[in-house]
C-alpha cells in the first residue's frame, strides 16, 4: 500500500451538486468511511472544507489510490493577542487507516501550512477522545496558552491546543 498525499484544491460544485454525490452515493464502504471521517456530518465539513479553500487557507489529502484515507484543513485568518495563530480546522484519517502514519504526516503539512500563512503557532480545538488526545500529545501539542472564545463557545467539551511550527 503507497499513500499518497497532496494538496487539494476545490473544483467548481454548488451544495446542491455536492448534496446529489453524498445522496447518490452507492457503495457502502464509502458511506461507512463518510460517517468515521467526518463525525458533524459530509455537508458540514464539506462546507468548513469549501470556506476554507476560499478563504485562501490549505487543505491536504492522503489517498490510496483513488481513495481518500484522510485529510486535513488549516484556515488562513490569523488570530490571538500574543500569538499569531491558524486553526487546523479539520484532520481525520479512516478508521481502519489510523497509527499507519497518515496522521502525522498530515500533521506536518498542515505545521508547514501554518507558516506560510505568517502563523507563529497552530491552533487546535481537540475531541477529548483518548485516542484524540494520545496522538496530539505525540504531536507536540500542549494545553493553549491563549484561548479563543469564539471556538471555545462553539463546543466548550473540545480541548484547547496549540502547536509550535518549529518542531
Amino acid at each position: 500500500m503507497k499513500i499518497e498525499s497532496r494538496r487539494l484544491l476545490l473544483y467548481p460544485i454548488s451544495d446542491e451538486e455536492m448534496t446529489i454525490l453524498i445522496e447518490n452515493e452507492n457503495n457502502s464502504d464509502m458511506k461507512q468511511a463518510y460517517s468515521e471521517m467526518l463525525p458533524y456530518g459530509i455537508q458540514w465539513h464539506y462546507e468548513h472544507f469549501r470556506n476554507t479553500i476560499l478563504g485562501g487557507g490549505y487543505a491536504y489529502g492522503c489517498f490510496d489510490g483513488n481513495q481518500l484515507v484522510g485529510f486535513a484543513t488549516v484556515n488562513a485568518d490569523i488570530f490571538g493577542e500574543k500569538h499569531k495563530y491558524v486553526l487546523l480546522d479539520q484532520l481525520f484519517i479512516s478508521n481502519s487507516r489510523r497509527n499507519q502514519g497518515i496522521g502525522k504526516n498530515l500533521f506536518q503539512m498542515c505545521k508547514q501550512a501554518a507558516k506560510d500563512l505568517g502563523a507563529e503557532k497552530l491552533y487546535l480545538c481537540a475531541w477529548s477522545a483518548e485516542d484524540s488526545m494520545a496522538f496530539y500529545t505525540k504531536s507536540g501539542c500542549t494545553n493553549a496558552l491563549e484561548i479563543n472564545k469564539e471556538l471555545y463557545a462553539e463546543d466548550c467539551n473540545n480541548i484547547q491546543l496549540e502547536a509550535d511550527l518549529d518542531d
